[in-house]
């Protein structure tokens, strides 16, 4: 447990004795002590005492004062109570000097919980008709963030992808490669990527589509199709090994952000259990024929109502199963192995989810299932569709993220090799990227603009990276050797640092209770803004002993405070920008 975590629990337990004697009983785990809000009113405070006093008919100010002349513990310099708050002043020279020694000797363990169970998280999840876009590149980058906070926060997790390699939009793409098409105003346009496999998905998937919605016929042939492919083995197999060359090139793009997977699971996996789900819901009388010959489920009887249609269509009147029934089938799978389950989701979703879950509950399942919503990225203020071609592939954002990133090291840097350069815009371009869409509250839309990703000054990665640099190149000259013991650190400047180090357990455990990598994006700001405040006020190298010794300490546990910030993130930590 983390330095402030213990020393919030103590506080606790000792707020709780103090009320015990005082005549009244409440647990320490039901008194909330929080940080600081506003300065000048304690570093810690707690409102416990009001609702403990109002409980028995007392007087808050009177039952405060007396809870504060009674709590005493250590690293606690003071207790005041002011009308019924009581707010706890730190001993800075006992808390500032351990926190720093707790995160040296934790490296990026500090804070990390224990083993709380495992975990099965799925994000992207793209359908395999073209290469991920950056409005789709949220889910992923969200995602990843995600298993890497939560596997802090003491999950074992199982990264989880579905390929929907059964559904209506593989199956345009098998018909479109049957018929020869392939889009050479979209092969002219991302010439560089051509080669890959999910742009020659894309370039053979957008005119499909399009045929399919400007002819009836070609939407008939498509759904026969896809029909066929529920009962001809050799129609699954061509959609099978279509859908992996198109994933391959997708997983190829998220390798280049280290995104990657430890399980892919293709839906077509699941079509041969898909009777014996529609039995078993039948068997509840949940099942209707409709006319039209598709099944469909009424959801009334756990009250959930549809805007469009009466029924939740399963099978479709062309006897395809539909994606809700396969990812009923997909989760029963997933749910035999793993103690909580989360699904990344865009905020189109909210509305299956709902249907899906009921529908698990139906069955019988009561497992733990989230997911975690978010809304769409926007690139240049242009509306993006995969289906009509209008697209800004991940790829493209990548390479001109690492080529901008380039021309500003150029400029800073000249005197490195050209190697180097390209090490370091690699890891600020690729970082600008994820930190720019992670720093943004999922549920809030957002446009990814350049000059706020790639910026030195302002809230970007780029920003802590120069910080986590700088902190690189003060301990690179110093000597560890020389280091002594840590003295007390007096300044405002020190303290307000400290205090944002002592806090990052706190942030990345609210990140993970609300699935938001936002707070710690927001957090690597504030710790590395503070640094910047502390670094232009004080000098760390050049004053004598044991002050040197202190700043030196400090300055390395903000290095490994913003490593480890950035890792959650995905982000690299360079050395030197």
């Amino acid at each position: 447990m983390d330095l402030l975590t213990e020393l919030k629990r103590s506080l606790s337990e000792a707020v709780s004795e103090a009320l015990r004697i005082r005549g009244m009983d409440l647990d320490p785990g039901a008194i909330d002590v929080r940080d600081r809000v506003q300065k000048g009113f304690g570093d810690l405070s707690t409102p416990s005492v009001i609702k403990a006093a109002a409980s028995e008919g007392l007087d808050p100010r009177e039952v405060g004062e007396g809870v504060a002349s009674l709590v005493r513990i250590e690293m606690v310099d003071r207790v005041e109570a002011v009308n019924g708050y009581l707010n706890f002043y730190l001993d800075w020279d006992a808390f500032l000097p351990q926190l720093i020694e707790d995160i040296i000797s934790s490296g990026r363990e500090f804070g990390r919980a224990g083993y709380r169970g495992k975990l099965v998280l799925e994000h992207t999840s793209v359908n395999p008709t073209g290469p991920i876009g950056i409005h789709r590149s949220r889910n992923s980058i969200i995602g990843d963030s995600l298993c890497r906070i939560m596997e802090y926060s003491g999950w074992k997790v199982v990264r989880h992808y579905l390929l929907n390699d059964s559904g209506s939009n593989a199956t345009k793409v098998l018909w479109g490669t049957r018929k020869g098409l392939s889009s050479e105003q979209l092969r002219s346009t991302y010439e560089k990527y051509a080669s890959k496999g999910d742009f020659r998905t894309f370039f053979a998937y957008v005119p499909a589509n399009a045929r399919a919605e400007d002819d009836p016929r070609v939407e008939e042939e498509i759904s026969e199709l896809e029909a066929s492919s529920h009962s001809d083995q050799e129609v699954l197999e061509e959609l099978r090994s279509l859908s992996k060359k198109c994933l391959e090139g997708q997983l190829e793009t998220l390798k280049r952000l280290d995104i990657e997977f430890d399980e892919i699971m293709p839906e077509s996996t699941f079509l041969p259990v898909l009777p014996d789900i529609l039995e078993r819901l039948r068997s509840r009388d949940l099942i209707v024929d409709v006319g039209d010959g598709s099944i469909g489920l009424d959801l009334s009887t756990v009250g959930l109502t549809r805007r469009k249609t009466k029924y939740l269509t399963l099978v479709k009147g062309n006897g395809s199963s539909t994606y809700t029934l396969r990812d009923i089938a997909y989760h029963e799978w997933k749910f035999r192995d793993g103690d909580m389950f989360i699904t990344v989701l865009g905020e189109d979703h909210k509305r299956e989810f709902v249907e899906l879950k009921a529908i698990l509950e139906l069955l019988g399942h009561d497992e733990d299932l989230r997911a975690a919503f978010h809304s769409f990225v926007s690139y240049a203020g242009g509306k993006m569709s995969t289906r009509a071609g209008k697209t800004v592939p991940l790829d493209l954002i990548i390479d001109d993220a690492v080529d901008r990133s380039m021309e500003e090291v150029k400029k800073r840097r000249p005197e490195l090799s050209s190697e180097r350069m390209r090490e370091i815009a690699e890891q600020v371009g690729k970082g600008a990227i994820k930190f720019n869409i992670l720093k943004v509250d999922p549920h809030k839309s957002m446009e990814f603009r350049w000059e706020e990703a790639i910026d030195f000054t302002g809230d970007s990665s780029a920003y802590v990276q120069y910080a986590c640099a700088r902190c690189a190149g003060i301990l690179g000259n110093a000597d560890p050797t020389q280091i002594g013991d840590i003295a007390p650190l007096a300044s405002p400047e020190e303290r307000e640092l400290a205090w944002a180090l002592a806090r990052i357990p706190s942030v990345i455990q609210r990140s993970s209770a609300e699935m938001k990598p936002n707070y710690i994006a927001e957090h690597a700001i504030e710790v590395a803004t503070l640094f910047s405040k502390f670094y232009m006020q004080h000098r760390v190298l050049q004053v004598d002993e044991p002050l040197r010794s202190s700043r030196i300490a400090l300055v390395r546990s903000v290095q490994t405070a913003l490593s480890l910030l950035l890792e959650l993130l995905g982000v690299n930590a360079p050395e030197e920008i």
